[in-house]
């Protein structure tokens, strides 16, 4: 056996410290990121289809709250979590369960989905709202 690791008193609370911040969502309307341009609704919902198949489909098997894309992208706190993108798609993944993710992308999302990210850019761009 190798020699006893020291960890520092405070560690575990470092620990929970940064899951909490990492955990929290911003309210206030951000500044728009230039990460937003490459993940989109597009591609959060053809993540949710990857993650689906993934633990469906004999690969390996991720808990939600493991995965790193909508609101666990740095950067991007202000998207849905990924249980949020994942319970509005509802049974599509399993619909398209045989279909490319290139056909996926092609149909349209389910309503709740559609729903859930308005209400995402509605959050991030007040202002274009109050002109509409």
């Amino acid at each position: 056996m190798g020699e006893p690791t020291e960890v520092a008193p405070d560690h575990y609370n470092r620990i929970v410290a940064a899951c909490a911040k990492a955990n929290s969502t911003p309210t206030a309307p951000q500044e728009f990121p230039p990460d937003f341009l490459a993940h989109d609704e597009s591609f959060c919902r053809l993540a949710v289809h990857a993650w689906y198949r993934c633990c469906h489909g004999g690969g390996v098997v991720l808990r939600p709250c493991a995965l790193r894309f909508g609101s666990a992208y740095a950067g991007l706190e202000m998207l849905p979590s990924p249980l949020a993108l994942i319970a509005a798609l509802g049974d599509e993944m399993e619909k398209h369960r045989s279909d490319s993710l290139v056909e996926v992308a092609e149909t349209e999302p389910p309503a709740e989905y559609v729903k859930l990210w308005n209400e995402t850019l509605q959050r991030m761009f007040p202002t274009a709202n109050d002109a509409a």
